[in-house]
Order: structure tokens, then C-alpha cells, then sequence
């Protein structure tokens, strides 16, 4: 068991400023239900897009740990303040590590992208991995998306 997701809001992050309607929904969702949001970044040690690239783990971990703690600030600066959340920076597969840390979940958050049909080949899909596997629901958002006026 992961205690720091343990009935939490779990959102898979990739950067500062791309996934800004799910760190949204998360933060809608946590409000509500009183729960903890956590940021969580897959480093990948091995690049499926670029052939005979390897990052090795230290370095995979060490840019995880930046960019949870950039898109950590971005979660607060778009609630205006501290938000109750932890950070998760580990390498693997991303959907795997999702379906992981969904065990004890309340939810995993997601941010839908539109990726090319040679994308898909090559990285697949990190939302449709989860969603087959996960323990708990998995909300994919839809960019753009807005919490609705008055909102709480």
C-alpha cells in the first residue's frame, strides 16, 4: 500500500502547463470529497521514440522529481494558494504505475490528448492502459475543460 495515495486524488503529470484542466478537475474533485491531490510523473529510462536512447535511472528520477515540482507550483497558482498534496517521481511504464498507485486511490485524473496514429505505435496509450487495469474510476479530461462558474 501506498500511504501517500491512499484515498486520494491521483493525477498523472507530464509538465508545467499541460495538463492544466486535469490538475483542475483534481483540485474540484478533492475539495469535495476532502481528500489529498497527488502529482505523479513517470520517468522513462528507456525512450521507445528515439532509438538507442537510454536515460539512466538517476537521471530519469532526478527530472521526474523537477517536473512534479514544477507542476506542484502550477497546482498552487491555480488555486490561488497551498493545496493539500504529495508528489510521486518514480520510472516505469506510466500506465502500469497508474494502475499501481490506483489500489488505494479515490481516483486517477488523466488529460485526454490527441496524439497521430504513429504516436500511438510508438507510445501507446497511457489512458486506455490505465483505464483497462485501474482499481478505481479513471477520469480522462478533456483540455479546455473549466470547472463550472461557482464551483466548490
Amino acid at each position: 500500500m501506498d500511504t501517500r495515495t491512499s484515498g486520494a486524488v491521483v493525477v498523472g503529470v507530464t509538465g508545467r502547463g499541460r495538463e492544466t484542466s486535469a490538475l483542475r478537475f483534481a483540485v474540484e474533485h478533492a475539495r469535495r470529497e476532502g481528500v489529498r491531490v497527488v502529482l505523479v510523473h513517470v520517468g522513462r529510462v528507456s525512450l521507445p521514440t528515439v532509438p538507442g536512447l537510454v536515460v539512466t535511472p538517476d537521471e530519469a528520477i532526478e527530472v521526474a522529481r523537477r517536473i512534479v515540482a514544477d507542476v506542484a507550483e502550477e497546482l498552487e497558482e491555480l488555486v490561488g494558494g497551498p493545496v493539500a498534496h504529495d508528489t510521486v517521481a518514480v520510472t516505469g511504464i506510466p500506465a502500469q504505475v497508474l494502475v499501481e498507485l490506483s489500489r488505494d486511490a479515490r481516483l486517477v485524473v488523466v488529460q485526454h490528448r490527441t496524439s497521430t496514429a504513429l504516436e500511438h505505435l510508438f507510445v501507446g496509450s497511457t489512458t486506455n492502459g490505465a483505464a483497462a487495469r485501474c482499481h478505481c474510476p479513471l477520469v480522462s479530461v478533456p483540455a479546455g475543460w473549466e470547472p463550472p462558474p461557482g464551483a466548490t
